[in-house]
């Protein structure tokens, strides 16, 4: 348990498993380790809270096209005009 992450620590991709499965979705060998370890470790206990957190916020945050916005039309002549080099012409900025 915890290769790369410490010695006997939960490591932080099973710790991201449990957050997005849930304890009774994830894999029994996986709660089997860790479980006994979580109620000993604050900092484990800790990575899985804020993993937790960002799950939470991802499942309730709107879904949807609605939330893409496509960027003003001289981002992307900016854009074009900075690959192109400076010796490419220019366009106004006019929006």
């Amino acid at each position: 348990m915890g290769e790369g992450y410490g010695p006997g620590h939960v490591p932080p991709d099973d710790l991201a498993s449990i957050a997005l499965d849930g304890a009774q979705a994830a894999p029994a060998e996986l709660l089997a380790e860790a479980l006994p370890h979580l109620a000993d470790c604050r900092r484990c206990r800790d990575v899985l809270a804020g993993l937790l957190l960002v799950v939470a916020a991802a499942r309730a945050a709107p879904s949807g096209e609605d939330l893409l916005v496509a960027p003003p039309a001289r981002v992307w002549r900016d854009i074009l005009a900075h690959h192109r080099g400076p010796s490419a012409p220019t366009s106004a900025h006019k929006e």
